[in-house]
């Protein structure tokens, strides 16, 4: 309670005892109540006046927008991943690292019997070789199977992020706003998340080499103890630097609460007829397929009580009749999250500096779900047999993705199946 209106409390009561004070001396209850009661209703307004002033003056109004949401509704831009079939990638791929023992070939006899210097290998030599290839394709399964679950989860997460940029408007002829407060309420299903949905290259597939020749006499080439001479060798300067990694969002001045559902922006002052972004976008995931809300107030000290709303970010859910990936070729091809590319593509890349030639970026388009046909109206014409190697290399490249587990197995097991119009014996 103000003075003001304590002073003005403390007039009536004596204003109460006044009044007694006259009916007690033999005054009529008129003659009171015409002394008593208009200047009690002055001391009335006068302590009442604040209030008036503040249901009279004129007040803020704010308005919280998210960008990209006229409606409130802010739906993820990313398509559903692509479905992967782990299972029948790893098999393909294994399948292929081991038909390389098959189709593994000697080197000539004149190679390995030239001039006496040389021995063939032996019997046991290819078998060692063989054994050492196997254990190296189990370490490949493994690491392929742990880079398929890297690259779905990173392919979940960046359909599951959201990028919100919030502004808060104030109306025109509104008054001042003072110490804007902007502060948003997560459900369980929605937290900070990152703007890097990238993963490493996959796991280079092992090829088999067979053995080589052995020397028949030791080699008299001497040897040097120490490091080469002529190579210069790296100094050991004792410090390890840090890599950096750029495109990555932190909270960028929201603070975050201790359990991590309430997210709290810094305080402003805003002009009527103004517009400001609330401090910088935010970056937040929404786990799971579905609709999520996310409460939202905007606090002033100009304002009794804040001003509230919510806007809701949507995951959508992906057709579950497309046909998934089998072959690691399919995803490098059309894939759902970055991909950064290996040392043995396009030449070698230095992984420290990372530039866009050295990321597989995301898919604009999904991938063919049927066969390009083989069959090429050729009208006996020799011209076309362009055409026609260009029609089974379509085939050839779609089969690479693993859409249809027709075409599972070995490469060299495929049964290349030709569509094209039979020619007349004649010719």
């Amino acid at each position: 309670m103000s003075l003001l209106a304590r002073v003005g409390v403390g007039v009536c009561m004596v204003l109460v005892l006044l009044a007694l004070g006259l009916k007690i001396a033999g005054a009529s209850w008129e003659n009171v109540a015409f002394a008593v009661i208009p200047l009690a209703v002055a001391i009335a307004l006068v302590a009442a006046e604040p209030r008036l002033h503040g249901l009279t003056r004129p007040r803020p109004k704010l308005v919280l927008t998210v960008e990209g949401a006229p409606n409130g509704t802010l739906e993820s831009v990313c398509p559903a991943p692509w479905p992967l079939d782990a299972d029948r990638i790893v098999a393909n791929e294994t399948g292929e690292a081991l038909d390389t023992v098959r189709d593994s070939r000697a080197l000539p006899t004149w190679l390995t019997r030239g001039a006496g210097l040389t021995a063939p290998p032996t019997a046991e030599d290819h078998q060692r070789a063989k054994d050492e290839f196997k254990a190296e394709v189990e370490v490949y399964e493994s690491e392929l199977r742990a880079w398929l679950e890297e690259y779905s989860q990173a392919a979940i997460a960046r359909l599951e992020t959201f990028e919100v940029s919030l502004a808060v408007s104030n109306a025109s002829g509104a008054a001042h706003a003072e110490a804007v407060e902007v502060v948003l309420e997560l459900p369980e299903s929605v937290y900070l998340g990152s703007a890097e949905h990238r993963v490493k290259a996959p796991p280079i597939r092992p090829t088999y080499r067979p053995p080589q020749p052995r020397t028949v006499f030791p080699s008299h080439t001497p040897v040097w103890p120490g490091p080469s001479p002529v190579v210069s060798v790296r100094r050991d300067l004792g410090h390890t630097f840090d890599r950096v990694v750029s495109g990555l969002r932190s909270k960028d001045g929201w603070d975050e609460s201790s359990d991590r559902r309430r997210l709290t922006a810094p305080r402003y002052e805003l002009q009527p007829g103004r517009t400001v972004g609330v401090a910088e976008p935010l970056w937040l995931r929404a786990k799971g397929t579905g609709v999520h809300e996310i409460l939202w107030s905007v606090y002033s000290q100009s304002l009794s009580e804040p001003v509230r709303g919510l806007f809701k970010l949507i995951v959508p859910e992906g057709d579950p009749t497309r046909p998934p990936f089998g072959r690691v070729e399919g995803i490098l091809r059309f894939p759902d999250a970055e991909i950064a590319r290996g040392g043995d593509e396009d030449g070698d890349t230095d992984e420290a500096k990372p530039t866009e030639s050295a990321v597989r970026s995301v898919r604009s388009s999904d991938p063919p779900l049927a066969p390009p046909a083989l069959s090429v109206d050729d009208d006996d014409d020799e011209a076309d047999v362009v055409a026609r190697l260009r029609a089974a290399s379509r085939r050839w490249e779609w089969e690479a993705l693993g859409l249809d587990p027709e075409f599972d197995g070995p490469s060299s097991n495929r049964a290349k199946v030709s569509e094209a119009k039979p020619r007349d014996s004649a010719e």
